[in-house]
């Protein structure tokens, strides 16, 4: 039966993801002008439904929003609550559970707030999420569905550690870059088109003059630098 239901909700995801990418391409066609993409389904619903029913999924909208805050507000809360707090206290009983979790749900509305006010965008909040805890997790659940190999928990703990500051010190340097940094390489499409006749910065067929990959670092470098071009 469990196999079952895990079989019934992926093919329930995969309607749902068909319904949004489907419905974002839509949108895309029919508002090709539209400024911020995450305007696209209230944007669409504008032009496409009635106003009882633009009210309708408006709250539809709003809910689904309000769902996900206290789904996942009280996860994180159990989470800090239970998982670390009370488990860090020695000789606590289950009554202290309750306490840990209020701080818990306000260390996660807190944590949040902070991220939502760093990246207005969900796509960016996403990636940056993404990109540090699945390094942190890809061991340890790689590993767990081995029986043999598989690493102690001091093991583990070192490497979901190591991982976690890695991804988080990438993250950052890649949000606050120093100021000295030189400009990454620019590639063009003619880089990948003809990458033999780039070797030498030979010209194309219409007659312009094609510059390496290394040649346009160069010239950005310089740019950054305001140093002027060697005679």
């Amino acid at each position: 039966m469990a196999k079952r239901g895990v079989l019934i909700s992926i093919v329930c995801w995969i309607v749902f993801d068909f319904l949004t990418t489907t419905t974002g391409m839509y949108a895309r066609a029919v508002l090709p002008h539209l400024q911020d993409p995450v305007y696209a389904f209230p944007e669409l619903a504008k032009v496409v439904l009635p106003p009882l029913a633009l009210g309708l999924f408006y709250l539809a909208m709003i809910a689904t929003v309000m769902s996900t805050i206290d789904s996942y507000g009280f996860i994180a809360a159990s989470t800090i609550g239970r998982d670390l707090l009370w488990r860090f206290r020695a000789n606590t009983s289950e009554d202290r559970v309750p306490g840990y979790t209020r701080i818990g749900l306000w260390i996660s509305a807190a944590s949040a707030t902070v991220l939502a006010l760093a990246r207005p965008t969900v796509i960016g909040l996403w990636h940056d999420i993404g990109s540090i805890t699945t390094p942190a997790l890809l061991m340890p659940v790689g590993t767990a569905l081995l029986e043999r190999g598989r690493v102690g928990p001091r093991w583990t703990t070192a490497a979901m550690v190591l991982a976690f500051v890695v991804s988080t010190g990438w993250v950052l340097v890649k949000a606050f870059p120093p100021p000295d940094r030189p400009p990454p390489i620019r590639w063009r499409r003619a880089h990948l088109r003809r990458p033999r006749r780039l070797a030498g910065g030979v010209r194309d067929g219409v007659g312009d003059p094609i510059t390496t990959p290394r040649a346009v670092w160069r010239d950005d470098l310089r740019r950054h630098r305001n140093l002027k071009e060697p005679s």
